[in-house]
C-alpha cells in the first residue's frame, strides 16, 4: 500500500511539473500560431511534430515511472498502477473549458497504451527516460525517506499519548 502512494505522489507531482512545463514553454507558442495567422506552415508542421514527440515521451515517463514501482517484490497486483498512470497522463494535457481541443490528451493516452502493450515502441524516447530517470530515481528515494519519518512521527506520537493515559 505504501509503493502504490509513493507511486500516486511521485506521478501527481511529475504530472504538475509537466503541466507547468507545458503551460510554461509550449502555450505561449501555440497561442503565438493561433492569433497570428500567418502561411508558416512548415514551421507550424514541425512544432506539431516537437510537441507530438514530447507529449509521447511524456507517455513513455508515466509507463517507465510505472514499470519501476510495479517491479517491487511487494507488488501482487498491477493493474492499479496501470489505472492510475492512465489517468495521471492524461492529466496535463486535458483542459476541461467547452470548445477546447484535447487532442493532444487523446494522443497521450494512444501512447500511453502503446507503450504498455508494445514497450519496444519506447525506443525513440530512451535518452529521454535516462535524462529523467536521475531526478525521478532521487525524487522516489526522498519521498520514502518523507514517509518513513512520517511512519516514525505518528508511532511516537501514538506512544507519547498512550503512556500518558
Amino acid at each position: 500500500m505504501l509503493n502504490f502512494f509513493l507511486c500516486f505522489v511521485a506521478l501527481i507531482s511529475l504530472a504538475f511539473g509537466f503541466k507547468v512545463l507545458w503551460g510554461a514553454l509550449i502555450s505561449p507558442v501555440n497561442k503565438h500560431f493561433v492569433l497570428n495567422n500567418t502561411p508558416t506552415a512548415p514551421l507550424q508542421v514541425a512544432w506539431l511534430l516537437l510537441q507530438l514527440y514530447i507529449v509521447a515521451g511524456w507517455a513513455a515517463i508515466c509507463v517507465a515511472m510505472v514499470r519501476l514501482f510495479i517491479a517491487q517484490p511487494n507488488v501482487t497486483l498491477s493493474l492499479p498502477y496501470y489505472v492510475l498512470a492512465f489517468f495521471l497522463c492524461v492529466l496535463p494535457l486535458y483542459d476541461p473549458v467547452p470548445g477546447q481541443s484535447n487532442t493532444m490528451a487523446y494522443y497521450a493516452l494512444i501512447c500511453f497504451a502503446t507503450f504498455v502493450f508494445v514497450p519496444g515502441f519506447i525506443g525513440p524516447w530512451w535518452w529521454f527516460l535516462q535524462v529523467a530517470y536521475l531526478p525521478a530515481a532521487i525524487w522516489i528515494k526522498v519521498l520514502m525517506i518523507l514517509a518513513g519519518t512520517l511512519v516514525v512521527a505518528v508511532a511516537v506520537r501514538f506512544w507519547q499519548m498512550r503512556r500518558r493515559s
